[in-house]
C-alpha cells in the first residue's frame, strides 16, 4: 500500500469512530491522539508483505520521558483480525473494535499514575520496552516500588537475552533506580532532556502536546 493509500484508510476509521475519532491526528501514516501529554499514543496501519491490499492494525503507546530513536509498536499489541485479514473494506469493524478494545486504554494513558497504571495492565513483563516505560513512569510518579520492581525484572529479562542494546536499558534503568530518592531534581533533568530527545526524533510538533 503507498502512503497516500493508507492515510485514506487511516481517515475512513477515524471518520467511522465518530466521537471517538474526532481527536485524533494523523501524521506520516499514523493516528496519534492529541493531546499527546506525556504519551504519544495510537494505532497505525502495517501494510502485508504478502498481500498488498491486506494489512495488521497495531495500537502503540510511546512515552515521551522513554528516549526513543525511532518510531515502533513494541509497547502496545495488534487488533485481532480473526480470520480473515484486515483489508479496506472492513473500516467499520475496524473502527467498531477501536472504539471497544483500544480506546478505553489509548484514552486514560496520558500521564502520571493513569500512565503508570496503563502500563502496567498491559500484563507485558516479558518485553523489555514495556519494563522501561515502567519504570520511568514510576519515577515520573514517585512511586519507588513499583520502579525497583519493574527494574529488577528488566535487568532479570536483560541478563538472560544478553543482547547489547538492552545493557545500555538496564544502565539508564538502574540510573534512575540508585538517584531517585537522593537525586530526584537530576532524575527529573534527565528525563526532560529524554522527553526532548524523544519528541524531535520523532517529529513531534510542540502543538499535540
Amino acid at each position: 500500500m503507498k502512503k497516500k493509500e493508507v492515510d485514506g484508510v487511516i481517515n475512513r476509521i477515524i471518520d467511522e469512530m465518530g466521537e471517538k475519532g474526532s481527536h485524533f491526528v494523523v501524521q506520516s501514516e499514523i493516528a496519534f491522539l492529541s493531546p499527546i501529554s506525556e504519551c504519544y499514543r495510537g494505532f497505525c496501519i502495517n501494510p502485508s508483505q504478502l498481500d498488498k491490499s491486506s494489512f495488521d492494525v497495531e495500537i502503540f503507546l510511546l512515552p515521551v520521558y522513554v528516549p526513543t530513536k525511532m518510531f515502533h509498536f513494541t509497547i502496545g499489541w495488534s487488533l485481532h483480525s480473526g480470520i480473515q485479514s484486515w483489508n479496506a473494506t472492513r473500516t467499520q469493524e475496524i473502527a467498531r473494535r477501536l472504539a471497544r478494545d483500544a480506546m478505553p486504554l489509548l484514552e486514560r494513558a496520558t500521564h502520571g499514575r493513569k500512565l503508570l497504571n496503563a502500563l502496567l495492565s498491559l500484563k507485558k513483563d516479558g518485553v523489555i520496552k514495556v519494563l522501561e516505560a515502567i519504570v520511568v513512569a514510576a519515577a515520573r510518579t514517585g512511586d519507588k516500588k513499583v520502579l525497583q520492581s519493574a527494574q529488577k525484572k528488566l535487568k532479570e529479562k536483560a541478563d538472560v537475552i544478553n543482547f547489547p542494546y538492552w545493557g545500555e536499558v538496564v544502565q539508564r534503568t538502574e540510573w534512575i533506580k540508585d538517584n531517585f530518592e537522593t537525586n530526584r531534581d537530576g532524575v527529573n533533568n534527565k528525563l526532560t532532556e529524554w522527553k526532548d530527545y524523544t519528541l524531535h526524533n520523532l517529529e513531534i510538533d510542540a502543538k499535540y502536546l
